[in-house]
């Protein structure tokens, strides 16, 4: 397995050797960057100004704003364009970014989100969805279980407790032994040097 890791050094990809999604070979790349943005914000821009009025709205109805928007906004553009089947949320806590991920997959016509969180505050701020499972559970307690693993999923989303020892356990224990490709970002993912 390799991980490829883009220029906003909190998106990658756990993938085979050899395999690689188009989005992330050209987020790799210093030199296509830029035009991979442009080409993602030509195809997506004007869904993301409908969205980010609609957004206002529930943000000033749940007080629950605090994602940038270059990270949601690359979130959205990333399940547009990479289509994943099964994305898993971790710690969505009012549900900010899960209505961007669930604004994606709906206009996709394609895919199911899973969120995961110690509470239930996403279930009570966003709307049912058919495309959305919420699970209200501690992320240890639950993937400690038999028979849970992120290898269902092919795009993860993590905004979970930024801790050296949390990240540390999702990555040795969820992320590594991970069987099969997946998009990943990680969200508040800031270098001290």
């Amino acid at each position: 397995w390799k991980v490829l890791v883009s220029i906003f050094f909190c998106s990658f990809t756990i993938v085979p050797c050899g395999m690689a999604f188009d989005l992330d070979a050209s987020m790799s790349d210093p030199r296509s960057t830029k035009s991979t943005l442009f080409s993602l914000y030509s195809n997506y821009s004007q869904e993301i100004v409908q969205m980010r009025v609609r957004m206002r709205q529930w943000c000033n109805a749940t007080q629950s704003c605090k994602f940038c928007d270059e990270e949601v906004e690359f979130l959205y553009m990333s399940v547009r364009y990479m289509r994943p089947k099964h994305v898993f949320e971790m710690s969505p806590n009012r549900g900010y970014s899960t209505m961007w991920i669930l604004e994606a997959l709906q206009r996709n016509q394609y895919g199911h989100l899973t969120s995961l969180d110690l509470h239930n505050a996403a279930e009570k701020a966003v709307p049912k969805n058919e495309r959305w499972t919420f699970i209200q559970a501690d992320g240890k307690d639950y993937f400690g279980k038999e028979g849970h693993s992120l290898d269902p999923y092919d795009f993860i989303f993590i905004d979970a407790l930024h801790t050296v020892e949390f990240s540390s356990w999702y990555v040795r224990k969820l992320l590594l032994p991970k069987a099969g490709p997946a998009h990943v970002q990680i969200h508040d993912i800031v270098a001290n040097k």
